[in-house]
């Protein structure tokens, strides 16, 4: 099990937004928990007319069980005028983050 953090730009009553969702992802590794965020992601994207960042930071989560592959677990709407990368530099990927990458 796998907790995946996605990020989704949609504008709201004319004001940019991003959207930070952490789902639960029943995967065996960590390329297939991305894997399956990211497909997630970018449908829940073009469900609410907003577009999926292709940036992905998952967790695995071995002690929790769900009912469903993916579940929403948190979400957060920041509004911000940065762009798509510049978002995610700012608040996400500064360069100074421990974690591994996946390709």
């Amino acid at each position: 099990m796998f907790s995946c953090k996605t990020y989704i730009h949609i504008v709201l009553k004319g004001v940019p937004c991003f959207e930070e969702r952490v789902v639960s992802v029943q995967a065996s590794t960590f390329e297939e928990a991305i894997k399956m965020a990211e497909d997630e992601g970018q449908i829940y994207a073009d469900s609410i007319g907003g577009r999926f960042l292709n940036f992905v930071q998952c967790y695995e989560a071995k002690e929790w069980s769900y009912q469903k592959k993916v579940s929403e677990i948190y979400s957060l709407i920041r509004e911000s005028k940065l762009g798509d990368d510049e978002y995610i530099d700012k608040f996400e990927d500064t360069g100074r983050e421990r974690c591994a990458e996946v390709e």
